[in-house]
């Protein structure tokens, strides 16, 4: 009990070099909240922003084997839409996206942009018999509800649900008014290229769509490409409602890991995809997201680390130099008889009460101060993750899949965890070992009359 309050005694005997301490020890402290609280929720957004974007593949053409300049036809053999459905099912996935566009017609139903007479315009294939040319679209995806329209706010359904069952779909409203149709009809629609492939849909939804087409507004785009004409419905039913086009359909693939790209693309050589095709990662989506989060996590640490070390070499100075005016207490205090290991506790919890108090102080001020430390560092780390023009623009040019609208974390939000909690706690500990390591050095290698005759 004597030596506990002996070091409170001496916190306040020596409160002059006790408040320098204490506040190198705070600003170590303050500094190593926000670093730590902005690194674990860094670390936590780039576990969740990998599994969502780092393991994303792509399966495109490699424009440099086949393209109108390289003259040459793709070899792929396999339909596209059997190799996508045999890779859907691979062991490397985690899931897969699956998507199939079939231009279509109906004598029944109007497209919006159609001509003003409301028939579609005629056309003659090579093997003479006429059919329509497409007024709308239909459009299957495995996941509807997933697709970036809904979620962004673009599209939304008004009333009824999303399609779950097979022969299922959902109508935009515009099309909807145009044709007066309502929930639990059944439209009939075929497609305008391939005589006799009737298809039957029952609408369970109507949704209201603000998306732009490619040319133009929604409302003066012709009927072939007009958004608000699309029929949407699950992939299993446009896919086997396309029969003839593979060129149409589309996937996108999530991999356990990235790790089981090169298992994932023999796999899909296996299944028939041939060489003229590359199976990828989007990486620019990937640097877009990830890449600031990243910097922000390794800026962070290194921060940290630089203001311990830095820090640490002050503690020890200011110890030694401390110790010098001590070394007649700690001599008369050996050479009464105290053991060493009691005056190094005596030492040690000094520097833990000062080293707890500027713990408490230190964990609110860095906690404070975080979320704005951590939004000045991260648009930092976007503006330098811009991405390049030239690659963009590139990428468009080859036609290439990509999640290039993937948009880069605007904000983090960042809170006191108790992973943070538990590492501010152990370098809080560093702190009183650091700031009492020279005194104990000096009781453990002297004896009282060397102490007391340095």
């Amino acid at each position: 009990m004597y030596i506990l309050q002996n070091a409170l005694k001496n916190i306040a005997r020596n409160k002059g070099r006790n408040i320098l301490m204490g506040a190198i020890i705070l600003a170590i402290i303050v500094t190593a909240v926000i670093s730590l609280i902005i690194n674990t929720a860094a670390g936590a957004v780039i576990e969740e922003y990998k599994t969502r974007f780092g393991s994303r593949v792509f399966i495109n053409p490699d424009i440099s084997k086949v393209s109108v300049l390289s003259g040459r036809q793709s070899e792929q053999t396999v339909p596209l839409p059997v190799v996508y459905a045999a890779l859907a099912g691979s062991d490397c996935l985690m899931g897969a996206d699956l998507s199939c566009q079939v231009p279509c017609v109906s004598d029944a139903l109007l497209g919006l942009g159609e001509s003003d007479d409301g028939n579609a315009i005629p056309i003659s294939p090579e093997n003479g018999s006429y059919t329509k040319f497409p007024t709308m679209n239909v459009k299957g995806y495995t996941n509807p509800t997933q697709l970036d329209d809904f979620k962004e706010g673009y599209r939304g359904m008004m009333s009824g649900n999303f399609p779950v069952n097979d022969n299922e779909c959902i109508v935009s409203e515009d099309f909807a008014a145009l044709n007066d149709i309502e929930i639990g009809e059944i439209i009939e629609i075929a497609q305008g290229m391939v005589p006799d492939n009737p298809l039957s849909l029952l609408v369970v939804g109507i949704y209201f769509d603000f998306t732009q087409n490619q040319f133009g507004a929604a409302a003066e785009a012709p009927a072939a490409i007009n958004v608000r004409n699309d029929i949407i419905t699950n992939y299993e039913t446009a896919a086997a409602f396309a029969k003839s086009d593979p060129r149409v359909d589309t996937a996108a693939y999530y991999l356990k890991s990235p790790g089981l790209l090169s298992e994932f693309e023999s796999e899909a050589r296996a299944a028939g995809l041939s060489y003229d095709y590359i199976v990828t990662t989007d990486e620019e989506a990937y640097n877009r997201i990830v890449g600031p989060v990243l910097g922000m996590a390794k800026i962070s640490l290194a921060f940290v680390a630089a203001v311990l070390i830095l820090g640490s070499l002050i503690l020890i100075l200011l110890a030694s130099l401390a110790i010098r005016e001590r070394k007649y207490e700690i001599g008369v205090l050996r050479a009464m008889g105290m053991k060493k290991r009691k005056v190094a506790f005596g030492l040690v919890f000094e520097s833990f009460v000062i080293t707890a108090v500027c713990l408490v102080v230190g964990l609110g001020i860095g906690t404070a101060a975080a979320q704005g430390a951590s939004d000045m560092l991260l648009q930092g780390q976007i503006a330098a993750a811009e991405p390049n023009a030239d690659y963009a623009v590139g990428m468009m040019y080859a036609g290439m899949q990509t999640d290039s609208n993937a948009k880069p974390l605007a904000d983090l939000d960042v809170n006191l965890n108790l992973k943070a909690v538990t590492a501010i706690i152990l370098i809080s500990f560093l702190l009183v070992l650091v700031s009492s390591a020279a005194g104990i050095s000096k009781i453990t290698k002297y004896e009282p009359i060397k102490i007391l005759t340095a």
